[in-house]
């Protein structure tokens, strides 16, 4: 007997679930009149994230600091020129972050082959999603 009662609770919930996802499917915060896509969920409605790049010079490399508030959730990458930027064991910097979260990640890293400070300076960037409009400070 209980457990046919259990197996009922389990069936409501499952049929209160799938109602609710089917709710949620044809929910749509885009009413058309905008001309907008529709494309855009309300975490990857447009951010601005203001960061701050830090650059230092050592005898044998370079240090970099970035630093910012995530408003919403994402990651980042750094390249340098139109290469990502690898650490020593070739994997590539990435940051990923939560919405809400204070963000403040370093390296420190060798010149690429016959390069110095000013063309690190020229050439590392971060870059962000695209549904993130970053300024850098």
């Amino acid at each position: 007997m209980e457990g046919s009662k259990l197996l009922g609770v389990v069936g409501i919930a499952v049929i209160l679930v799938a109602v609710g996802f089917a709710i949620g499917l044809s929910v749509s915060d885009d009413d058309g009149k905008d001309g907008g896509d529709g494309g855009d969920t309300p975490a990857e409605a447009d951010q601005t994230i203001e960061y701050r790049l830090k650059l230092t010079e050592y005898p044998d490399g370079y240090g970099f600091t970035v630093e910012f508030y995530g408003v919403v959730a994402g990651s980042l990458e750094m390249y340098l020129g139109d290469e990502i930027l690898s650490n020593r064991v070739g994997e590539p910097i990435t940051r990923s972050w939560g919405a809400g979260e204070w963000v403040r990640f370093s390296y420190i890293l060798d010149y690429p082959d016959g390069e110095d400070f000013a063309f690190i300076e020229d050439n590392l960037r971060v870059v962000f999603p695209s549904y993130i409009d970053a300024v850098q400070l």
